[in-house]
């Protein structure tokens, strides 16, 4: 999911590979929006130091990483499973020892040239050794241990992977959980700016059977004194404007991507599904099949689809549309600096973002990427609209 405004984030593009389990499991987010023309990508960034026989470049361990990493996120779909003892130990089988070869390549890659990779491999290292200690492995558990007691500036991003694992590994165990509940408050105590720690917070809030200690843990996420709990505070806010939208009538009105005008209005009746997107948008690209079948197995039964595009450059847009006929429903685009002025106007501060709104023009959904392959059949067989409603 790409935000409109992201927490802190790493930003060298052979790291999102080595934090594929980071974003899994701590929520830290490692997309990025739309590239300047100047970045560089994966697979054109040289190693600063030449290759050799004997030594591989930047690119060559990027490329095991991200395909390590693309395992583990299928590994670690459901983080949940992590809760539970027997689930971890069927999880570690596999996962572990593609952790440890992630840790040492991203030791390799640090050591490669590659910019950036040097500065931020102790943090990486971290959040994998925090996932291996979730894992019930020994050594990584005795390593963060042994980094969390040392003095210098990584001690403090490892006591926050402790405190993680400490709390993934402590939810049937009142006693546990009631120890990390008391090491998390002595943390923030002590480092109320750190970013790191407030986004463990959060996502510990998120994550956890105990419905008192997990609002404990947002309610010290939001009282720390950093530039990541103001961020989340904006989110949660949002969050609760989209959701004061459900049940309620919306319509939707623009110009679509060839200038002329658009409204839900004339869609009177039928079930719409509105998708908030952008070309750049990863995810949004990986859900658009997932779109295209809805549309192709429901259009003719009275789905209709509008997307709102959040792309800057309609050129992007257009291209990307030429290149995808099976696209065939309408695209609002207003051009700026910003994102498109419904996606501002609805307080949608990350996409993809998709609504459900009913025949009768009620909205159903603001969370409707989740499952509307499951609700769209289901509103198509609800009674027709409200007569009333457009007299």
């Amino acid at each position: 999911m790409i935000r409109r405004s992201r927490l802190p984030q790493l930003r060298i593009p052979f790291l999102s590979a080595m934090l594929a389990c980071a974003s899994i499991v701590f929520g830290i987010d490692t997309t990025g929006a739309k590239p300047s023309d100047s970045a560089a990508s994966p697979a054109t960034m040289p190693s600063t130091r030449p290759a050799t026989a004997a030594a591989r470049t930047a690119n060559e361990i990027g490329d095991e990483l991200e395909k390590l990493g693309r395992q583990l996120k299928v590994a670690l779909n459901d983080p949940a499973d992590l809760l539970e003892e027997t689930k971890r130990a069927e999880v570690a089988k596999t996962t572990v020892p593609t952790l440890r070869k992630m840790l040492a390549l991203s030791e390799e890659l640090a050591e490669s040239g590659a910019p950036g990779a040097k500065m931020m491999a102790p943090s990486v290292r971290v959040h994998l050794l925090t996932l291996l200690c979730v894992l019930g492995d020994a050594q990584a558990t005795s390593e963060l241990e042994n980094a969390a007691s040392a003095a210098g500036p990584d001690a403090s991003a490892a006591k926050t992977g402790r405190l993680f694992a400490r709390w993934m590994t402590a939810q049937n165990d009142r006693g546990a959980l009631d120890r990390a509940v008391f090491e998390a408050k002595q943390l923030a105590r002590a480092d109320p700016t750190s970013d790191d720690l407030t986004q463990t917070l959060f996502q510990m809030s998120q994550i956890g059977k105990s419905k008192p200690a997990k609002l404990l843990m947002e309610d010290l996420a939001l009282n720390m004194k950093s530039k990541s709990a103001e961020t989340i505070k904006e989110r949660l806010a949002g969050v609760k404007k989209l959701r004061a939208m459900e049940g309620k009538p919306l319509t939707l009105a623009g110009a679509k991507v060839d200038g002329t005008k658009f409204t839900t209005a004339d869609w009177k009746g039928k079930v719409i599904l509105v998708d908030f997107w952008a070309t750049w948008c990863g995810p949004c690209r990986e859900a658009l099949p997932r779109v295209k079948k809805a549309y192709q197995d429901y259009h003719e039964k009275g789905l209709e689809i509008v997307g709102i595009s959040c792309d800057r450059d309609v050129d992007d847009l257009k291209g990307f549309l030429n290149q995808n006929k099976d696209v065939a429903w309408p695209q609002l685009f207003e051009s700026g600096e910003g994102w498109h002025p419904l996606a501002t106007e609805y307080g949608i501060d990350s996409i993809p973002r998709m609504f459900l709104i009913d025949k009768r023009g009620i909205v159903r959904s603001v969370t409707a990427r989740e499952d509307f392959e499951k609700m769209i059949p289901q509103l198509l067989a609800e009674p027709g609209q409200d007569p009333a409603r457009h007299k």
